[in-house]
């Protein structure tokens, strides 16, 4: 399973990546698990204690990162055209593994663990349907392709009412073509308005959805394995 996030920019796995070897510096779990893009957020940068000489490492390896991909993307779009770049190229994925990477060997045991515990909180109940959290936790591989199951269809079925409630708001304006820039502009600020106001009315059945499928999902977890996920989230992240 592959969820995706954004550094400084681009995207990256926000579990992706094998774990380091064990017998490593880092923890295989913690260093698996942790998701480096939330280390943007200030907050967070403080409450793990990021120091100036960490950050400007950091800051380091993600300008090289942003610089091999824009060469990379670049290289594609010039051999296959805009349509040809592939998103899960192989050589993009290395880029990314060895960002991360060098990202973590940044950190010290006890930031990466805080990391780690920040990530699953972030992630919520979504963060138990990755196969190592899950196997941490209990979650046997026949319960665990369940439970995916169940969250792809309430996520298929929140993106047709989504789509759904896009799509009306917008029929209106089908016909609709502009012949000056003013135009074009009070049309675009129209349809804007009517899109959010359409999300607005879809999004109680849209919570329902959602709500329905965390009820589903956590209807296959036991109590044990409940405390244990909690445990790997550690203390809650201050919000005051």
């Amino acid at each position: 399973m592959k969820m995706m996030k954004v550094w400084f920019g681009l995207a990256l796995a926000l579990m992706g990546g094998g774990a380091l070897a064990q017998g490593g510096e880092m923890d295989p779990f913690d260093y698996h698990v942790s998701d480096i893009a939330i280390l943007q957020d200030k907050k967070v940068q403080s409450h793990l204690k990021v120091s100036e000489v960490q950050l400007k490492s950091l800051n380091r390896f993600a300008d090289q990162h942003r610089d091999k991909v824009a060469a990379r993307l670049k290289a594609m779009s010039q051999q296959k055209g805009a349509n040809g770049i592939d998103p899960d190229d192989a050589q993009l994925e290395s880029y990314f593994d060895d960002l991360k990477k060098n990202i973590c060997k940044q950190l010290s045991k006890w930031q990466l663990k805080r990391l780690r515990e920040l990530t699953l909180q972030a992630n919520g109940l979504r963060g138990m349907l990755d196969s190592e959290v899950a196997k941490r936790i209990g979650i046997t591989t026949t319960t665990l392709t369940k439970m995916r199951k169940e969250y792809e269809d309430g996520l298929i079925e929140a993106k047709k009412l989504e789509s759904s409630a896009v799509k009306e708001a917008l029929s209106e304006f089908k016909d609709k073509k502009a012949t000056t820039e003013a135009e074009a502009k009070k049309l675009n600020e129209q349809a804007n308005a009517k899109v959010e106001a359409a999300l607005k009315k879809a999004a109680p059945e849209m919570e329902k959805v959602r709500k329905r499928t965390e009820n589903n999902i956590l209807a296959m977890v036991n109590a044990t394995q409940k405390k244990k996920y909690q445990d790997l989230q550690g203390a809650p992240f201050p919000t005051g």
